[in-house]
């Protein structure tokens, strides 16, 4: 027999629509064949999913970066409207189709907008007992009365207020809003505070239309949905652009994006980063440029992105220049590349070509585009290539099995029902293990889990000294006569960083760990399919979860640290001099330390249990179905099937061997016979 190589597709360029149609002849190829029932449902899942998907880029940057403007420069047309408040943006998702159409808008439900409120409500230290007392208590709120770090939150709860009225009976509908009114929805923010996502079709401008432009929320946002809704793009997106402002690029709330990317793509293995300074055009110098994309590709690298992707852009000019391409000598139009480009009427404009690259947008454009029409493709053909190299070894180990049982004579078949009950009384052993989570290999999955929990508290504790400069700075404690409310501020912000970094690595560790089981449960599985054929019998072992799958049902619980801990060590500032200059910071990390420690690793504890308990359940599961499908086979079954003939396996097996060399599947070894 000769095998299918465990590689991947070799170097065959086929199209996703060539590999659809390899599947769908595979498909046909096995149709009738007792034992690939199960083979044959997946891969008409796997054709559903590949046929509707479209390549999806998610743009992500904190509040003011111009995440909207670049999308509308990549457009080539001004579609998105940028939310000036950064509490209310919403999901926003563009296709591009043959002409525009209308928005469709859908309104949070009750319990949402009531979970954000009562979120902002405990960043103010305020809580509320209902959104209507939140709702009132808004009303009571000066903004500049706030620390700088709750005024978004205050803000979002004003806004909240000012449109409850309006808003309130509109919840959990859907609405068709004509394009016209798109502001309304997306940057008006006593609307905009009940968003939930936006979806717009407009027509294609420069922008490729197999692709999705989704603009999310800010990294910086004060809402966890938000959080867990860039998580699940940053996992599944086909691209990912983080856009940083040219002046203030790599903020906290980046840094962390970064992390988290990180952790995504060393579990995923998968390159889809594009890093974006934008507003290059504000630089004084070419020496100021180039000083800032060295910091940033420092700090990518820092992050553990190793070859990271970075690219200079103006998305005004951008823009700007895609519009002067289809309206020459529009006024407005001029008067924005003049500015942009800092040319007085006297000067001429430079010619388009010098427009788009200097803007930088068409070279970020190609290279998303190329990249989603050939990583995301081949990765596509690839899935067809898996799903297909499981049909040959099912088909090939099945004619195998046949083949023996039709030779074995009476010693042979007494000896085989020998091993038949051996193998059920080694399988109820086991059940008892597996049950009592004592099995071999859910002890060494979980000696793994220890130690990749230690190395995440680990990971924290060396980011905490820079957590903490970042919350005491000097500038913080400029005026003596406030100095005591700006340290419980600093306090307060460095345990709630302390708290997001436990969130970021447990999002990680979820991830790790789902491809940790959904590994060990394809080996499971192929272990239990020989054990089966060996046995003579051709069990529905059940269809194994994805790692993806996985993790889709692991929450993160949100992390909340206690600054009051560190009452006592905050003694240690008297002054700003004395706290900077002589000592006091030092001392007062160094007594934080430990005790920020004890509660990190507390919440991480907390946090890796319950992703811990998720992927458990589904090993514990799935494991149990398997060699119960086995036992239930052997049960129903003391001979090979007489009816099933090898010859018919055998046929299915050669014509399948020849699609697989469609897409560029290898073998190990010859077929025999």
């Amino acid at each position: 027999m000769r095998r299918v190589s465990s590689g991947a597709t070799a170097d065959v360029a086929i199209s996703v629509d060539q590999a659809l149609r390899v599947l769908d002849e595979a498909h046909a190829t096995v149709g009738g064949l007792r034992g690939l029932e199960g083979w044959q449902r997946e891969a008409v899942a796997l054709r559903d999913r590949l046929q509707t998907r479209r390549h999806t880029v998610a743009v992500f940057g904190a509040f003011s970066t111009g995440k909207s403007s670049l999308i509308n420069a990549l457009l080539g047309r001004p579609v998105l409207i940028s939310s000036p408040h950064p509490t209310t943006a919403a999901v926003t998702r563009v296709s591009l189709g043959a002409a525009d159409t209308s928005a469709r808008v859908e309104l949070k439900s009750e319990a949402q907008v009531w979970e954000d409120v009562r979120r902002a409500c405990e960043l103010l230290h305020r809580p509320a007992a209902s959104l209507e007392a939140a709702i009132q208590q808004a009303g009571r709120i000066r903004l500049p009365d706030l620390p700088a770090a709750a005024r978004p939150a205050g803000a979002f709860l004003q806004a909240v207020a000012a449109g409850w009225p309006s808003m309130r009976d509109k919840l959990g509908q859907t609405l068709e809003v004509p394009m016209a009114e798109l502001r309304t929805y997306t940057a008006e923010e006593q609307t905009a505070a009940f968003v939930s996502q936006v979806d717009v079709v407009c027509q294609a401008g420069e922008a490729d239309p197999g692709i999705v432009w989704v603009d999310t929320p800010g990294v910086d946002s004060v809402h966890r949905r938000h959080t867990e809704v860039a998580f699940d793009y940053l996992r599944h997106a086909d691209a990912v652009v983080l856009v940083l402002y040219f002046t203030h690029a790599m903020s906290r709330a980046e840094k962390d994006f970064l992390l988290q990317w990180a952790g995504v793509q060393d579990v995923t293995g998968i390159d889809k980063l594009f890093v974006v300074i934008n507003a290059v055009d504000l630089a004084s110098s070419r020496e100021e440029r180039e000083a800032v994309r060295e910091r940033v590709v420092q700090e990518l690298r820092h992050a553990g992105i190793a070859r990271p992707r970075v690219f200079e852009v103006s998305s005004q000019l951008g823009l700007a220049a895609a519009m002067w391409s289809h309206a020459p000598g529009d006024p407005q139009v001029e008067a924005l590349l003049r500015q942009r480009l800092r040319l007085t009427p006297a000067h001429p404009l430079p010619d388009l070509a010098s427009l788009h690259q200097q803007a930088g947008v068409e070279a970020l454009r190609e290279a998303i585009t190329e990249h989603v029409s050939t990583t995301a493709d081949a990765m596509a053909v690839d899935a067809v290539a898996r799903s297909l190299r499981e049909a040959i070894r099912i088909t090939e180990q099945r004619m195998q099995q046949l083949r023996m049982a039709r030779e074995a004579d009476a010693k042979q078949r007494a000896a085989l029902e020998v091993r038949r009950e051996a193998w059920r009384a080694a399988w109820q052993t086991q059940r008892d293990q597996v049950v009592a989570g004592a099995a071999e290999e859910m002890r060494a999955l979980e000696g793994q889990w220890k130690e990749l929990v230690f190395h995440m508290g680990e990971r924290i504790r060396l980011r905490l000294p820079e957590l903490f400069k970042e919350a005491f700075y000097p500038g913080r404690f400029r005026d003596p006569a406030t100095a005591r409310r700006q340290l419980a501020e600093a306090a307060e912000e460095w345990m709630a960083a302390l708290a997001r970094q436990v969130e970021v690595e447990g999002r990680t560790y979820a991830l790790r760990i789902a491809s940790q089981v959904a590994a060990q449960l394809d080996r499971i599985r192929d272990a239990y399919m020989r054990e089966a054929l060996a046995l003579g019998v051709m069990p529905g072992l059940p269809s194994i979860p994805s790692a993806d799958q996985l993790a889709d049902g692991i929450h993160i619980p949100e992390v909340r640290l206690m600054p009051q801990s560190l009452s006592r060590v905050l003694g240690h500032f008297r002054s700003a001099r004395q706290f900077f200059e002589e000592g006091g910071a030092r001392r007062m990390l160094d007594e934080a330390e430990p005790l920020c420690m004890a509660q990190v690793r507390d919440a991480i504890a907390t946090v890796t249990k319950k992703a811990e308990d998720v992927v458990r359940d589904h090993l514990r599961e799935t494991w149990l179905a398997c060699g119960d499908a086995v036992a239930a086979a052997l049960d129903a079954s003391t001979t090979a099937d007489e009816a099933d003939e090898p010859a018919a396996y055998q046929r299915a097996a050669e014509a399948l061997r020849r699609l697989g060399e469609v897409i560029g599947l290898g073998y190990d070894e010859p077929m025999e016979g």
